[in-house]
Formats: C-alpha cells, sequence, structure tokens
C-alpha cells in the first residue's frame, strides 16, 4: 500500500468508527510522506475535535513548519490560538493571534478573542484597543457583546466614564435580554459609583433589583457592600 492508500483508508475506518484503526492508518500515511500539510490538517482536526488540544497544536505546528500557503498557515495559526488558551497558555495564543492579524487576516471576533486573552494577563490598554478595532469591524453598528467587554475593561483600568460612555450605549440598543441587561445596569452603577455619582449609581442598581425581583436599597453604597465588597 502506498500513502495514498493508506490516507484513503484511514477515512473509511473513520466514518466506519474504527477511531484506532483510522488514526493508525493516517499515521503511517504521515510516516511514508511526512511532508504533506494536508495529512497533518486531517489529523489535527481529529485531535481537535476529541479535546486533544496538546496533540492538535503538534500537528497544526507542522504545518506551520511545512506549508507557505498562507491561508493554510492562517487556518493554522487559528487553531493554535484555540487550542493554547484551552491548553491554558494564554500568552502563546495571543502570539498566534498575533501572526494571523500581522498577515491582514484579523476580523472583529479574532480582535475580540485577542482582547480576552491580554485583559486575562492584564494588558488592559491592548485589550481596550483590540475591542476597538473589534467594534469598527462589527457588523452591527452596536455590537453589544464588544462594548460590554470593553466597557469592563475599562473599569478595571479606571477609565470610569469611557466605561459609562460604553454602557450607556447599550443601553441605547433597545436590549430586551433581562440578565444582560441588568448586568449591564450594574457595571454602569458601578462607573456611576467609582465617578461618585451616587445617585445616578442608586436608580441603576435598582434597576437591577426591579429586574431580579428583589428589594429596593436607599443607598448606593449598602449596594455596593452588598454585591461587590
Amino acid at each position: 500500500m502506498d500513502t495514498n492508500d493508506y490516507a484513503q483508508r484511514s477515512q473509511e475506518r473513520f466514518a466506519n468508527g474504527d477511531i484506532d484503526g483510522g488514526f493508525a492508518d493516517l499515521d503511517e500515511a504521515i510516516r511514508l510522506d511526512p511532508h504533506n500539510p494536508a495529512y497533518y490538517w486531517t489529523r489535527g482536526m481529529l485531535h481537535y475535535e476529541g479535546d486533544e488540544h496538546a496533540l492538535a497544536v503538534a500537528d497544526f505546528t507542522a504545518i506551520i513548519e511545512l506549508s507557505s500557503d498562507e491561508r493554510e498557515l492562517e487556518a493554522a495559526y487559528r487553531k493554535i490560538a484555540i487550542c493554547d488558551e484551552i491548553l491554558g497558555d494564554t500568552e502563546a495564543s495571543i502570539a498566534a493571534m498575533d501572526w494571523v492579524i500581522d498577515q491582514g487576516y484579523g476580523d472583529a471576533e479574532l480582535y475580540q478573542s485577542r482582547a480576552h486573552g491580554k485583559r486575562k494577563l492584564g494588558y488592559l490598554d491592548g485589550a481596550i484597543q483590540d475591542l476597538t478595532t473589534a467594534q469598527q469591524m462589527a457588523s452591527a453598528d452596536i455590537d453589544s457583546d464588544i462594548l460590554l467587554l470593553r466597557a469592563q475593561t475599562n473599569y478595571e483600568a479606571g477609565y470610569y466614564s469611557d466605561a459609562l460612555h460604553d454602557l450607556t450605549h447599550i443601553l441605547s440598543a433597545n436590549e430586551t435580554r433581562s440578565t444582560y441587561l441588568a448586568a449591564v445596569l450594574d457595571w454602569r452603577g458601578q462607573a456611576y459609583f467609582a465617578l461618585n455619582q451616587r445617585d445616578a449609581a442608586l436608580t441603576d442598581f435598582n434597576m437591577v433589583m426591579q429586574l431580579s425581583g428583589g428589594q429596593p436599597f436607599t443607598d448606593a453604597a449598602e449596594y455596593m457592600r452588598a454585591f461587590h465588597p
């Protein structure tokens, strides 16, 4: 049997539920033709879909070492970014996303994902920049999820007025999900509180309580002690 025979039989075995046999044939195809990126992509995706993320990274890395096709490289780097984040290596995940973005293939979702990583590592200004780019690239005029993440990051960075602006913008978009509205109002109340606008903070906090069926507060500081000690 030659390489193509092993690769074909591997597909047949996977289709018939023979996972071990499918991997054995695919491994043999790679052994016989170790410079074929397509085989590594197939095996990498099987590992990825099977939650074997370290093995998937190894195969996607092999593609990067072997291929000069930028679309193949983009796909491999995107998968590595996801796997590395799952594996807890946020720095490596960001580095993989950096390559995709530096080559001009970044989209709103990828900028948002990189912002998540930067925020996790405390690179707040970089996260805010990525979220601003993501919002500019988003198909909707107001992407509430991006704006909420940017507002939270602005708040954590101490940019309370910027957080307030984003949160108010979200509320202007006629959001109807009560749980989501409560989260936005809670964050906006915290921003008001940080800016020492206690009456505005209390109004938002009591709207949160109304949405959640709780009792209103008479003092914003009391709410903060109860929910954000």
